[in-house]
């Protein structure tokens, strides 16, 4: 969901035997492009391009990687991402879900602040800050919510948070910032 240039999973399917079938669902064509000229070892790879609320299929899958996606769904709507995910998993299926949470909107403001000077001066290119603050401040794009929210979401639609850990800023042992979390159905 919301799948990008799907590098996750083309990682996932060179180091996992057996993938069968892999669907990239993303708005952006751009990225799905670049997905089809990726080498996936699966038997088969779908590009979808669509909003992730309009996606359908009859599929059910083992395993659906929402990697920041669910801060691009307008709060309103979340509930509607975590109930589509709900549909497309078997009984037994796995949700990978990698996001970024705040309590607050100067959290949000100090996260992306501290993110860009975490990048090397080599590794800036002409124009990130002013990306990295425009993400930052986004009220139309970048609909981040606090954790709190999030996994009352999930719970209430019958995920089984079974594992996760927070990625960035690993110094803050607090709830703002990125973090993995796995979840059963």
């Amino acid at each position: 969901m919301c799948s990008g240039t799907g590098r996750v999973s083309q990682k996932f399917a060179q180091n996992v035997v057996g993938v069968k079938k892999i669907v990239l669902v993303d708005i952006n064509e751009w990225f799905l492009a670049a997905a089809k000229k990726s080498i996936f070892l699966s038997k088969e790879v779908v590009a979808v391009n669509k909003d992730v609320l309009e996606f359908e299929t009859n599929d059910k899958f083992d395993l659906v990687f929402a990697i920041f996606a669910y801060h691009h769904i307008q709060d309103s709507r979340k509930i509607e991402f975590v109930r589509k995910v709900s549909s497309l998993l078997n009984k037994t299926g796995i949700l990978v879900l990698a996001e970024i949470y705040f309590e607050k909107q100067n959290d949000c403001l100090k996260y992306y602040k501290d993110l860009f000077n975490s990048i090397s001066k080599e590794n800036q290119t002409s124009g990130l800050k002013q990306f990295i603050e425009e993400t930052a401040k986004s009220l139309d794009f970048e609909f981040k919510v606090s954790k709190t929210f999030a996994d009352k979401q999930f719970a209430s639609e019958g995920f089984k948070l079974i594992n996760e850990e927070k990625v960035w800023p690993v110094m803050d042992s607090g709830k703002n910032g990125m973090f993995v979390q796995v979840y059963s159905t």
